[in-house]
């Protein structure tokens, strides 16, 4: 029954999917304040199951532990772009749940969505052998390299904190070059691993898979009740949904920075690993898994509280 578990989960999603469709269109309360997290997670399940059908490998089920961890460390990398965004005020939240007890393990849900959907979406695309066959000449990385990768990286950060109106763009894409070369050192999955052996064929995929979350995103945030708008600097005025449209060129380079996060924060748990790829060697001391942890957790709790002094500007009425 476990080996069939990828399609029975998957048919479960794709009911869901469509009676959350089914019920925005009715206008059905419950469905437009959740709509976020039910539509993306049986997003997730339902596309891990097209995987798994086509390649026998499962994002979920081929591993629990890996998943959820997975899940976890999501809803953490993308509260520190909300943290990014309390001082670059680029988007904002409007009719949110107003009880505590239902706004914060929501919103965590919710924010667990992000790096499992790039990482079916990637599998997804690479289940048909998207660029798979693409090359490149292999070249040597030097210490010098790396240095100077990431000091671009944290150049870029702070421009965008310290001049958020013009640089506040840099921050899609700053953080990839400042924690890959780190992951790359570390002998963990780095996309400039891959370059540097010729192999560019799953930084592309992210990408793709990016901007394909980007529009889905962007889509189903438009239909919502709780849901969110943005005030950009300079390119506000043509947008499509709710995004600018040159806003779309940032979900791309956020899938690599997410792929790279993923890989440095899971690395003490020793299940940092997108798959396809093996377990690492060497597993980091036990102590130091749960240390993260506790910091993730801390950290999360300050951010969602920053988060409602700050971002959120109304709250959906009782």
């Amino acid at each position: 029954m476990l080996r069939l578990a990828p399609a029975f989960s998957g048919l479960i999603a794709l009911a869901v999917f469509l009676l959350a469709h089914l019920g925005l269109v009715l206008r059905v309360e419950l469905v437009l304040t959740w709509f976020y997290p039910i539509v993306w997670w049986s997003y997730i399940f339902m596309f891990d199951a097209v995987v798994w059908r086509r390649t026998g490998a499962s994002l979920i089920w081929d591993n629990g532990r890996r998943f959820w961890l997975m899940a976890w460390w999501s809803a953490a990398i993308w509260l520190i772009f909300e943290v990014f965004n309390l001082r670059l005020e680029n988007w904002w939240y409007h009719d949110i749940p107003a009880a505590r007890w239902q706004r914060w393990p929501g919103t965590i849900i919710a924010f667990a969505t992000v790096v499992p959907l790039l990482a079916v979406t990637e599998r997804l695309l690479a289940s048909f052998g998207l660029f798979d066959r693409l090359r490149t000449s292999t070249r040597s990385v030097t210490p010098g390299f790396l240095r100077n990768f990431q000091i671009a990286g944290g150049a870029m950060l702070l421009a965008a904190l310290a001049v958020p109106r013009y640089a506040f763009p840099l921050v899609w894409g700053g953080a990839f070059f400042l924690i890959d070369p780190v992951n790359y050192r570390a002998g963990a999955p780095s996309l400039l691993r891959e370059w540097v052996r010729g192999s560019p064929g799953r930084t592309f995929r992210l990408l793709l898979a990016g901007l394909i979350a980007g529009l889905l995103w962007e889509l189903w945030n438009f239909w919502a009740t709780a849901r969110w708008s943005y005030t950009v600097p300079f390119v506000g005025e043509w947008k499509i949904f709710e995004m600018p449209i040159l806003g779309f060129l940032g979900f791309p380079p956020f899938a690599l920075e997410a792929f790279a996060l993923y890989q440095f924060f899971c690395r003490p748990w020793g299940a940092g690993i997108w798959p396809p790829q093996a377990p690492p060697a060497r597993r980091p001391a036990p102590w130091l898994a749960w240390v993260t942890a506790g910091v993730s957790a801390g950290f999360s709790v300050a951010a969602l509280w920053a988060i409602e002094q700050h971002t959120i500007l109304s709250f959906a009425p009782p």
